[in-house]
């Protein structure tokens, strides 16, 4: 069994690229899309060294995880499966691969 951990700053990068493993000839073995909570970080910026620290800026970065798993595969199919991963590499989407037997 293959478990899948996605991590975006965008939700539609996680749904883009699940949507091209539906498409793959893994779907028969594909498992529900599963969102994980969304963190929060929040930080606080000075506008300004100068200016009174009453004037500050907040920003809120959110990071979207979600998982799936796959399976079961055999050794060649886990191969190339792994392939299949690194072939299509999307930028600003993490993917952790968890193999257990």
């Amino acid at each position: 069994m293959v478990h899948l951990k996605f991590k975006s700053y965008s939700i539609l990068l996680i749904q883009n690229f699940y949507s091209i493993l539906e498409s793959s000839k893994y779907k028969l073995l594909l498992k529900n899309l599963v969102h994980l909570p969304v963190s929060l970080n929040t930080f606080t910026i000075k506008k300004s060294p100068h200016v009174n620290g009453r004037f500050k800026e907040t920003y809120q970065l959110s990071t979207f995880s979600s998982g799936c798993s796959i399976g079961p595969l055999n050794e060649k199919e886990l191969r190339n499966f792994l392939g299949f991963l690194k072939y299509f590499r999307v930028v600003g989407l993490g993917i952790n691969v968890d193999i257990s037997p």
